[in-house]
């Protein structure tokens, strides 16, 4: 038995960790929240409807779970609160998705949707980025920081609907270099999906840079209704 093991255990004996998703330290022991809010999580079953994207630039793509409840409440705080030690959780759920869906053996590169530096500099990280780098981690698969970039700050996507998403972000993505991604394989992540719009203008920009094929990984799937 590790001294890393008895450390974890004195501590969680007497500060008893606390689901980050209700407050409840009653937590799940094969996760970070509570049995409660694992069972809130539901799982997005199946490829992401190819026939409503109408896009042949991104070969499949998965979601994890529904973009509901606490789910959309710990991404919210991620994002928008800058509770960095949520980054940690949300990563968890995103390789079990990954372990479940991909052989790691079949990709070269792993690259996330990434941020213009306007937004970027205001919220200080890029979750895409941050949940990249724990699935690179696990996987073994190189991770690509900066091989794609957002090059226009666009206007916000809600509201929109999906034409002008769409539209709105055409041509807002560039690659810095093509020599990482031509002829690879790759697996673009990203937190949260809506119509698709952010997969197709990425991974068609990767695809025109030569890679040989992307498939797409996102933590949560938001519906949406025109």
């Amino acid at each position: 038995m590790s001294f890393a093991y008895l450390l974890k255990a004195f501590s969680d004996l007497f500060f008893p960790r606390a689901c980050p998703g209700c407050g409840d330290v009653d937590i799940h022991p094969e996760a970070n929240l509570c049995r409660k809010c694992c069972i809130s999580l539901h799982s997005v079953r199946g490829l992401y409807p190819q026939s409503r994207q109408k896009s042949n630039a991104v070969r499949r793509t998965v979601h994890g779970y529904y973009y509901e409840k606490v789910l959309k409440e710990l991404i919210t705080r991620l994002k928008y609160g800058g509770e960095l030690h949520l980054a940690d959780v949300l990563s968890d759920y995103l390789i079990q998705v990954f372990s479940a869906k991909f052989n790691p053996n079949e990709y070269d590169a792993i690259v996330p949707v990434p941020m213009h530096k306007s937004g970027l500099f205001k919220r200080g990280f890029n979750q895409a980025l941050l949940l990249s780098e724990a699935v690179a981690d696990v996987s073994g698969i190189s991770l690509h920081r900066r091989s794609l970039i957002k090059i226009k700050n666009t206007a916000a996507q809600a509201g929109l609907n999906r034409n002008e998403r769409r539209s709105n972000l055409k041509g807002c993505f560039a690659v810095s270099d093509k020599a990482p991604l031509k002829n690879k394989r790759i697996l673009l992540i990203d937190d949260v999906s809506t119509t698709g719009a952010t997969i197709h203008e990425t991974s068609a920009t990767i695809m025109k840079a030569g890679a040989m094929h992307v498939d797409a990984l996102t933590l949560a799937y938001r519906d949406f209704t025109d």
